[in-house]
């Protein structure tokens, strides 16, 4: 059965985040009620009156939390052949179901190859292209393992929604090159793109990546239902109230003291955890995290 095969899985630090990830959980309760939702989140006591959800207490080994989704994953990966990962933002509109063969590796809903999706960018046309410093430092990623950015193997995924199955213990090399490698971008401060530690981990460990459109999967992502509405292919008033829930949740304070309080609070936690990541890699692995990959810009 299903539930014996597959878990979902996601990440939800802070208050706003872990509200959407009760939304997700009452969507799984609802359409999925015999799946679990493993959850790796600073409050699990928030979750204690939902069953379906499965919550551990983490705290963040990162400066931002962008990557700590691969403590769930791993977790989830202890109690079932395979998961799937969704951004705790992300909603469940209908039943899921798997009528395709899940396969050892990742099996992503979107997904390209860095060749297709940075062309621009490998070929100089766009230099002010706003996703240039994250390349340059994943290409230094990539050259600390022998890699190389241009390689056509490499796999830009994109990590709102995939699928992650057990490969004969291969997960464990991915996973664990994957927080080593996004560490190292967090030093050159490149937090919000887990795409790149992902990909250049599955090329380096042998973890295969895939397409699959998913059509078993019914989800409602407020970028792409945007995208999908421009285009006809989803009806509005069928949507709406998926992004009222949204919005109601993720509303920002309209004091702007608060504002300008929230922003001075956010900056300095983020120095104080930048100077405690800066040295606790520097004494775990100083040439690893800070020595330059020769034919790496500096």
């Amino acid at each position: 059965m299903l539930q014996d095969r597959i878990c979902l899985c996601s990440a939800a630090f802070g208050f706003k985040y872990r509200q959407l990830a009760k939304l997700l959980a009452q969507d799984l309760s609802e359409h999925n009620p015999l799946l679990s939702l493993v959850l790796y989140t600073d409050n699990p006591s928030d979750f204690r009156h939902l069953p379906n959800v499965d919550s551990y207490l983490h705290t963040g080994q990162f400066i931002l939390p962008y990557n700590e989704r691969r403590f769930a994953i791993g977790k989830a990966l202890e109690r079932y052949p395979a998961c799937i990962y969704l951004d705790c933002d992300v909603r469940i509109t209908a039943p899921i179901t798997l009528d395709f063969d899940i396969l050892p590796g990742i099996t992503a809903r979107s997904c390209a190859s860095y060749q297709k999706r940075y062309a621009k960018l490998f070929n100089g046309i766009d230099k002010k292209h706003k996703e240039l410093h994250k390349l340059r430092v994943a290409q230094k990623m990539a050259r600390k393992v022998g890699l190389d950015i241009r390689d056509e193997r490499l796999m830009w995924v994109n990590e709102f929604l995939f699928i992650v199955a057990r490969d004969g213990g291969k997960e464990h090399q991915f996973l664990e090159l994957w927080g080593k490698l996004a560490k190292f971008g967090s030093l050159r401060h490149l937090h919000k793109g887990p795409c790149h530690p992902i990909g250049i981990a599955a090329l380096k460990t042998g973890f295969p990546i895939r397409y699959h459109h998913m059509p078993g999967i019914a989800f409602f992502d407020d970028r792409i239902e945007k995208v999908r509405i421009s285009k006809g292919e989803s009806d509005p008033e069928a949507s709406q109230k998926y992004f009222l829930a949204q919005k109601a949740i993720e509303l920002e304070p309209s004091n702007y003291l608060q504002k300008f309080s929230n922003k001075v609070w956010q900056k300095t936690k983020y120095l104080g955890r930048y100077l405690t990541l800066a040295g606790t890699l520097a004494m775990e692995d100083f040439d690893f995290y800070y020595r330059v990959p020769e034919g790496s810009d500096k």
